[in-house]
C-alpha cells in the first residue's frame, strides 16, 4: 500500500568531495542527496478490523488488536524500510521516529505521523538496509543523524542539513552497516565507527579518520561490532570478530588501534554470522563480552580476555537481548531460537519458568517493564506480530500479541520501545515488510511503564550493543 512519492524542485547537491587516503591511492567521490518537503502523503492505513468491529460493544478488549494502534498509525510508505530508531532531532522534547528506505529514502516522523520539517532526505547510494544512528556527534546539545552506506558515512543535523565534513567517502566498505557511534577518545564528543567486509575506520566528529586506522582484518569481519567501556578508563573500546584462514579471532581495540590486554583471542569457530553485546552478565562489577555463533553456542569473555563461560544449545542462537530478568542486579541474556524463548542466568542455566517452547517462529527478542509492575517483561517478535511473557515465563493475554493488518507474507522488523508522546507509557514500533510502519500504543492498557532494558536491536540509538 505504498503511496507515490512526488518529488519537489528543491535538490542541494555536495560537490566533489576528496576521499580518504588509503593503501597509498587517493580516492576522489563526488556524491548528492535530494531534500524532499513533502514527499509522500503519509496517509493511515485503514484496519479492515476496524470496519468489522466498530460496532461491537465498549470493552476494549473486544476491540482488540485495532484500539491498540496509536491515533494515525499504521502508515504507508513509499519503499521498504529499515529498522526505526527514536531520537529528538528537532528539539520539541518528544523523540522522531527515523528509519530509511528501500527507495533511497530517509525518514523523520513525529508521534502524530506528521513529517519534521526537511525530512524526508534522498541519498542515491543508500538501499535502506542500514538503520540510521542517533547521536550528537560535536557536542553543540543537539542530536544528529549518522547514515552508513556501501561507500560512505553521511551525518545530518536534525534539521536534514550536512554536517561539515561529511560525507566521509571510505574504500573498501563493500556492505550497507548501520554505523555504531562512541565515545573512543575521552573527549566531550562522539566517533563514528564504520566497517564493511574486512575494515574497521574510526572517523572523529568532523570525520576525519582517527590516527591507528583503519584496520584491516583479514579475511572477513564475520559480526556485529560492539563499543564500551571495558576497563573504566572513560575510553569506549571496538569489539568484533574477524575470520581467517579458517580460525575466527575476538579482537577489542583501544582509541589508537592497538589491542587491549589480553586480546586478541581465538574462537573455536568459523560461523559467519556472529553478534557481539556488553553487559554485566557474571557479577555486578565487572563488565562482560558476549559472543553468539547463532549456530550453536554464547561464549562469556572478561575484559582480559579471559573465557568464563560457554552455553551450548543445539537449535541455535538468534539476536542477543540483556536485561535484569531476575531482578537479582545481574544481567540475563535472552534469545530465540527454532525451539522457543530462552532466558538464562547468570552461569549459563535456564532461570526458573523458562525456556517457554513456541512453534510461532521467534525471530527478535525486546526486554522492557511495559506495565510498571518492576519486573521486566520479555518481548518476542514472530512474522508480523508481536508476543509478550512476564518474567516468570507466563504468558501475557489481555493486550497481546500486537498484530498487524498485513494480508500474510510479510514481517517485522526488530521492534523499537520508546515513549514517544510523552505520556509515560511505552510505545512499540515497527516497520513491516509491505513497505508500513506500525506504532502500537500501550496506554491503552497500561498506566506507566518501568525501565526498559533492551528497546531496540543493538540496545540503543548508537548501535553499540553496550546495555549498561
Amino acid at each position: 500500500m505504498p503511496e507515490t512519492l512526488t518529488q519537489t524542485k528543491t535538490k542541494v547537491r555536495v560537490g566533489t568531495l576528496i576521499g580518504v587516503l588509503f593503501a597509498g591511492a587517493a580516492m576522489m567521490a563526488a556524491m548528492g542527496y535530494t531534500v524532499y518537503k513533502g514527499a509522500y502523503k503519509n496517509e493511515p492505513i485503514i484496519p479492515q478490523s476496524i470496519v468489522k468491529k466498530k460496532n461491537q460493544g465498549p470493552n476494549i478488549k473486544d476491540l482488540f488488536p485495532v484500539l491498540v494502534y496509536k491515533a494515525g498509525w499504521p502508515r504507508s510508505i513509499s519503499g521498504i524500510p529499515s529498522r526505526t530508531t527514536v531520537g529528538d532531532i528537532d528539539a520539541d522534547k518528544k523523540p522522531e521516529i527515523i528509519f530509511g528506505t528501500s527507495d533511497h529514502l530517509i525518514y523523520a516522523l513525529n508521534d502524530d505521523g506528521s513529517e519534521v520539517p526537511n525530512w524526508p532526505i534522498k541519498i542515491d547510494e543508500y538501499l535502506g538496509k542500514s538503520t540510521p544512528s542517533i547521536a550528537d556527534l560535536n557536542a553543540d546539545g543537539k542530536l544528529d543523524v549518522i547514515i552508513g552506506t556501501s561507500n560512505s558515512i553521511y551525518a545530518f543535523s536534525g534539521d536534514a542539513e550536512i554536517i561539515e565534513g561529511w560525507p566521509r567517502a571510505l574504500s573498501n566498505l563493500g556492505n550497507e552497516n548501520t554505523p555504531v557511534i562512541s565515545n573512543i577518545t575521552s573527549d566531550n564528543k562522539m566517533e563514528v565507527i564504520a566497517f564493511g567486509d574486512r575494515i574497521i575506520y574510526a572517523l572523529s566528529d568532523n570525520g576525519l579518520i582517527i590516527s591507528g586506522w583503519p584496520k584491516e582484518t583479514g579475511e572477513k569481519i564475520n559480526s556485529s561490532v560492539a563499543s564500551g567501556d571495558l576497563n573504566n578508563d572513560t575510553k569506549s573500546e571496538i569489539i568484533y570478530t574477524a575470520l581467517s584462514s579458517g580460525k575466527t579471532n575476538l579482537f577489542v581495540a583501544k582509541e589508537d588501534g592497538q589491542m587491549l590486554s589480553g586480546f586478541p583471542q581465538e574462537i573455536n569457530s568459523q560461523s559467519v554470522d556472529m553478534e557481539i553485546v556488553l553487559g554485566n552478565v557474571i557479577n555486578k562489577a565487572d563488565s562482560n563480552i558476549i559472543v553468539s555463533t547463532k549456530e550453536n553456542s554464547i561464549l562469556v569473555y572478561t575484559k582480559d580476555g579471559q573465557q568464563i563461560l560457554t552455553i551450548n544449545n543445539e537449535d541455535g542462537v538468534s539476536d542477543l537481548a540483556l536485561g535484569d530478568i531476575d531482578s537479582d542486579g545481574i544481567a540475563n541474556i535472552a534469545f530465540a531460537n527454532k525451539s522457543g524463548v530462552h532466558v538464562l542466568g547468570n552461569f549459563g542455566a535456564e532461570i526458573k519458568g523458562w525456556p517457554k517452547k513456541s512453534d510461532k517462529g521467534i525471530k527478535f527478542v525486546n526486554l522492557a517493564d511495559v506495565d510498571n509492575d518492576g519486573s521486566c517483561e520479555i518481548l518476542g517478535t514472530a512474522d508480523d506480530r508481536i508476543y509478550a511473557w512476564k518474567n516468570n515465563g507466563d504468558a501475557i493475554k489481555d493486550s497481546w500479541p500486537l498484530m498487524t493488518e498485513s494480508s500474510g507474507g510479510n514481517f517485522l522488523t526488530y521492534p523499537t520501545l520508546s515513549d514517544i508522546d510523552n505520556n509515560k507509557v511505552l510505545e512499540v514500533i515497527s516497520s513491516l515488510t509491505d513497505n508500513s510502519v506500525y506504532i502500537w500504543n500501550l496506554s491503552d492498557f497500561y498506566d506507566k511503564s518501568g525501565k526498559n532494558w533492551w528497546p531496540m536491536k543493538r540496545a540503543d540509538v548508537r548501535n553499540s550493543g553496550d546495555m549498561r
